[in-house]
């Protein structure tokens, strides 16, 4: 949905990706990454997951200086277990990349981060988006992917407080669901505490109410794992 030029997504639907980029259709049920990102000046804080990430490609869609995290796939032959590491030094100090730990041996030797989150903080909206897309342009733009993105809006001051009494809501949940998802990504790194707890806080705190809408249920997979007659 558009309104006064500013492009607003209530969690409803999957869209597909925009094949080609910016030069493709104008098909509304297409988005191109930028979509997702929209207006990059108002943006206060990111966090993202990805199998891969095309680092020069993915900072063309946010400002100097943004507050970013982004979770990366473990790969064995950079060293450490498990990792934080400030690509850009000082020069931009709140780019952060993270390599989460994982287990060896075994079935272990085949695990690897797949999860592919998206959570932008604004003054008066969070996003979050889940897709099947790698921060790519070869995902992004070359390869059919869905996408699934929702806004929510910042808790209205003034607004009174419900009077009623109301039926559990387990949609509400969602927020929750998702902080313990990316505490998870730090439990092994040493003197995380502050990028993790700033999200928790965020995700879970009074100023946002992370609340799937109603009749939407995410279901997360467990990749090469089956049980049941089909």
């Amino acid at each position: 949905m558009v309104a006064s030029g500013v492009q607003r997504f209530d969690g409803s639907r999957i869209y597909l990706n925009k094949l080609g980029g910016d030069g493709g259709s104008n098909d509304p049920n297409e988005l191109t990454f930028a979509d997702i990102i929209g207006d990059k000046t108002t943006i206060k804080a990111v966090f993202l997951s990805s199998f891969g990430c095309d680092i020069e490609w993915l900072l063309e869609h946010f400002a100097f200086g943004t507050p970013i995290v982004l979770v990366d796939d473990y790969d064995r032959k950079r060293g450490a277990m498990a990792e934080i590491q400030q690509p850009f030094g000082e020069v931009w100090s709140q780019m952060k990349i993270v390599h989460p730990y994982f287990e060896t041996g075994g079935l272990y030797d085949s695990g690897t981060m797949h999860a592919k989150l998206i959570i932008i903080e604004r003054a008066q909206a969070l996003r979050v988006c889940i897709s099947s897309s790698n921060l790519t342009p070869q995902d992004w733009e070359g390869v059919s992917q869905c996408i699934w993105v929702a806004d929510f809006k910042a808790a209205n001051d003034f607004e009174a407080p419900a009077r009623k009494r109301v039926k559990p809501d387990h949609t509400s949940d969602f927020g929750d669901q998702l902080a313990r998802f990316i505490e998870t990504f730090f439990r092994s790194i040493p003197d995380s505490s502050s990028l993790w707890s700033y999200w928790v806080k965020v995700l879970t705190g009074s100023r946002f109410n992370v609340k799937l809408p109603k009749g939407v249920e995410l279901i997360a997979s467990a990749p090469g794992y089956w049980k049941g007659r089909r």
